[in-house]
């Protein structure tokens, strides 16, 4: 369990800010409020998921909320000329470990400074300018004064935050608005989408999973990282007739049941196929980084339910899974070497790796079933048709 952290950020009294209470918007509707005067600090777990915690003279937290549940917080006056809750004007959605910029709600490209900001009304001073609170909620970004500028008849203020989020979820900047006035400057940060695109032109996108970053759906690509072309089977008895019985030593992919609408699964490989078929800066992963990520979603008597798609769409019922991971694995079935027998779709799906034994002869599968949430893995004959999950290079 990691230690708990005290954030630089200290609850100021009314001297300062005219402050008495502090209001806490939760997702739900729901709204915690808390005075001043019972508040010495507020400090927040590294821990999954990550609590705000409201402690008095340091002593047990007075107050504990899960961070995803909160909207704002924001800190009010009793006095009702001076009470003002100031939501930020422009929705900010950032990325985490990525740095974009938004103003009026329009994307203007990737770039170090994201500007948020308020409309302006009589009872600000100028004062704001130089007076700005650090984050709480998600930290990683520092936020300066940038500039006003009028439209439509508003007077509108923006600031620059700039760094890299650390974290998905809500946070806020408090602003001194002078004249004993303050508000909350919210956010949220969104979790970085990445998208790859193979020798065929299919495109994905990524899922980080603990130190590691998967493709999210199983491969589909009819060409080599090369670009040149795999050798689609299409009858039933081998690996193409072109490979002289021998077909370990071919590349080759099929649809299961020769069928396009089977597509949805992924296509399958054999083995010598799923060695060159990932994208470039990617690769068929071996054993060890399978039992990696097991280990990650809690060994594999329970990170089969984490990996599966959930629901019975594509799943036969019962599928017991939660998806958790993100990863969305399906039951693409397999083929056979010699026999071009199909067998396992809905039920089964099974993936290659890039661990071999028996002189070459046999590779590691892992394995998933729709009634259990356990992960298993044997050795397959490396004639046989399996899915292809890449994993990113490091």
């Amino acid at each position: 369990m990691k230690n708990l952290i005290l954030i630089a950020f200290v609850i100021l009294t009314s001297v300062c800010f005219g402050q008495t209470e502090m209001k806490i918007y939760k997702k739900n509707g729901q709204v915690e409020s808390v005075p001043i005067t019972q508040i010495d600090s507020v400090k927040y777990s590294t821990s999954s998921p990550t609590m705000m915690n409201v402690h008095k003279n340091n002593n047990p937290a007075i107050l504990s909320i899960s961070i995803n549940d909160i909207d704002s917080v924001k800190y009010l006056s009793n006095n009702t000329s001076s009470k003002i809750e100031c939501d930020s004007t422009f929705i900010l959605n950032i990325t985490s470990g990525l740095q974009g910029s938004l103003i009026a709600e329009e994307p203007i490209g990737i770039v170090d400074t994201v500007l948020i900001g308020f409309k302006k009304n009589g009872v600000i001073s100028s004062d704001y300018k130089n007076f700005v609170i650090s984050s709480i909620g998600v930290t990683g970004l520092s936020l300066s004064f940038f500039q006003e500028f009028s439209s439509n008849g508003n007077t509108y203020v923006l600031y620059s935050a700039k760094g890299t989020p650390k974290g998905v979820g809500s946070g806020s900047f408090e602003i001194d608005l002078g004249n004993n006035k303050s508000c909350s400057l919210n956010f949220k940060t969104t979790k970085k989408i990445e998208y790859v695109q193979d020798a065929s032109g299919n495109v994905y996108s990524a899922v980080e999973i603990g130190d590691q970053v998967w493709l999210s759906r199983n491969l589909v690509t009819t060409k080599y990282r090369d670009y040149s072309g795999i050798n689609n089977v299409t009858d039933n008895t081998e690996w193409g007739s072109n490979m002289n019985n021998s077909p370990s030593k071919y590349g080759a992919y099929v649809i299961y049941d020769n069928s396009n609408k089977n597509l949805k699964y992924g296509l399958l490989y054999n083995f010598e196929a799923a060695g060159r078929a990932c994208p470039t800066g990617w690769h068929l992963p071996s054993k060890d980084e399978w039992l990696v990520l097991i280990s990650y979603l809690g060994g594999d008597g329970e990170a089969g339910g984490k990996l599966k798609e959930q629901g019975t769409t594509n799943w036969n019922s019962p599928n017991v899974a939660s998806n958790s991971s993100l990863f969305s694995a399906l039951p693409g079935g397999r083929r056979s070497g010699l026999g071009g027998i199909f067998d396992g779709l809905g039920t089964n799906g099974f993936w290659w790796t890039s661990t071999t034994s028996n002189s070459g002869s046999l590779a590691t599968v892992f394995s998933l079933g729709n009634a259990t949430d356990r992960i298993t893995w044997y050795d397959s004959p490396i004639n046989k048709g399996h899915s292809v999950r890449c994993i990113k290079d490091k």
